[in-house]
């Protein structure tokens, strides 16, 4: 498992029903990233430009993965379909190019995100994703053998000032290269989220929470019933704790519900 330090993720929420679906189902909802709230997100530059030699590249190991094509067949598929007598890249090809790279973009808007945090203590996040702090946040133990372990699905985001800028023939030789480089980029301003995401096939869908859920942690703001949470919590073996303003400082801290 990548980032072994990182033992915990957190979801802000805002309090409603769903919570209550979420504990006692075990599901979460994954958003399509073409949902997100962020205008920036997913946007990203293609470099389709490309050379007739890396082109027929592409095309030969395409076809040589064909049972029964020798060289003599591939040979004449290339002259025919993809490169002209001068080496250019014939028309009908390139439209080819531009269709499975189109395909391949459209894929990744409707995967299903799931965003989460390295922290729980942050004000921004408690004031922009948990209902300025009328809300809650789930904790969940990162485990190896669940989608919070693996490290395909689940992984910090890389911040950065300029746009992912995937090159077509990478793209075509690697089916996950484009969601890598594009779910897993954000713009330079969100790092305060310290945020990590975890991607499915399919968006706007309940999955499997991604860890066991460890804790429920109550904004500093929240006003609703504490009993009826903490026997929630307590009925299905999670810790209730309460997020707390520091006296004095632009801060909070999360400490255990102790019942009276």
């Amino acid at each position: 498992m990548d980032h072994p330090d990182v033992t915990r993720l957190y979801k802000f929420m805002p309090w409603s029903d769903r919570v209550k679906a979420l504990i006692e189902n075990e599901e979460i909802w994954f958003s399509r990233m073409d949902a997100f709230n962020d205008p920036f997100e997913g946007i990203y530059s293609v470099n389709r430009n490309m050379e007739a030699f890396q082109f027929a590249a592409l095309a030969f190991k395409h076809y040589q993965n064909n049972d029964g094509i020798g060289w003599s067949d591939i040979s004449k598929l290339l002259s025919e379909k993809v490169v002209n007598e001068d080496l250019s890249i014939k028309e009908d090809a390139l439209i080819q190019l531009d269709c499975a790279v189109d395909s391949m973009i459209d894929e990744v808007r409707g995967i299903g995100i799931l965003s989460l945090s390295e922290v729980a203590d942050s004000i921004l996040m408690w004031s922009h994703y948990a209902d300025n702090h009328k809300g809650i946040c789930i904790e969940f133990e990162r485990e190896l053998l669940e989608l919070s372990g693996d490290s395909k699905h689940c992984r910090p985001v890389q911040y950065s000032t300029d746009y992912p800028q995937p090159r077509v023939r990478d793209l075509l030789a690697d089916e996950h290269l484009l969601t890598t480089q594009v779910v897993y980029t954000k713009a330079a301003e969100w790092s305060y989220e310290k945020e990590w995401r975890i991607w499915a096939e399919k968006g706007n869908t309940l999955r499997k929470t991604p860890g066991k859920i460890r804790s429920i942690i109550l904004g500093a703001s929240w006003d609703g019933d504490l009993d009826k949470v903490y026997e929630m919590a307590m009925g299905n073996s999670i810790k209730l704790k309460l997020a707390k303003k520091i006296e004095g400082r632009y801060e909070i801290e999360i400490t255990p519900y102790i019942r009276k």
